[in-house]
């Protein structure tokens, strides 16, 4: 009984250190090479090819490699970003602006 009441406790306190580090996480606006990277990577896309006129289908692009990117984007610049909110991107082009405008609006 008593090391299940540790166990949320620990849980607690874990999840509130988590949301603390997130908070004091400085927002930075990431360059267009910098996202051409962290696409090319999480999406399995060879970099070559990757320009901002690019279509996502036409890179194979699916919704779970946005996740990715978006976690990874996340990770690296401190934007959160809901996969909801870029439904409408069909270009990396429009992608990465939702991306930049979301941290200069969050700056």
């Amino acid at each position: 009984m008593q090391g299940s009441g540790g166990v949320q406790t620990a849980g607690v306190a874990a999840g509130a250190l988590g949301s603390e580090t997130k908070s004091l996480m400085p927002q930075i606006v990431p360059t267009d090479d910098e996202l051409f990277d962290i696409i090319a990577k999480e999406a399995l896309v060879d970099r070559a090819i990757l320009n901002r006129d690019a279509a996502l289908e036409d890179l194979g692009i699916a919704s779970l490699d946005v996740i990715s990117v978006l976690f990874e984007v996340e990770e690296r610049f401190g934007i959160l970003v809901e996969e909801s909110e870029l439904t409408d991107c069909k270009t990396l082009g429009q992608l990465m602006d939702k991306l930049k405008a979301r941290a200069e609006a969050d700056a």
